[in-house]
């Protein structure tokens, strides 16, 4: 599990070991919106995201990996991908 890989990191290289286990989660589509890539870039989560026709690029620095799970939280890297990008594009109108 990655939480307990960087549990000794530094905050930088905990940020980019996070966005690369994200990176590495294997999502197309999301709702009406179609995933053209996931990378890690520079330590941040590069999410490009196709929806009306256009392109647009996001970027998350420090993502999540956790999830809520009942009165508790787990690791779950495509389910903590799925929220964030339903939270920044429902905020973007995309």
């Amino acid at each position: 599990m990655i939480k307990d890989l960087i549990s000794t990191m530094s905050a930088k290289e905990k940020h980019k070991e996070k966005a690369k286990a994200l990176a590495k989660v294997k999502l197309t589509k999301l709702d009406k919106y179609d995933i053209e890539s996931i990378s890690e870039e520079n330590g941040l989560l590069k999410v490009i995201v196709k929806g009306q026709g256009k392109r647009n690029p996001f970027f998350f620095k420090n993502p999540p990996i956790m999830v809520p799970d009942g009165d508790d939280f787990k690791e779950d890297h495509e389910e903590a991908l799925k929220q964030i990008l339903l939270q920044t594009l429902s905020l973007k109108n995309v």
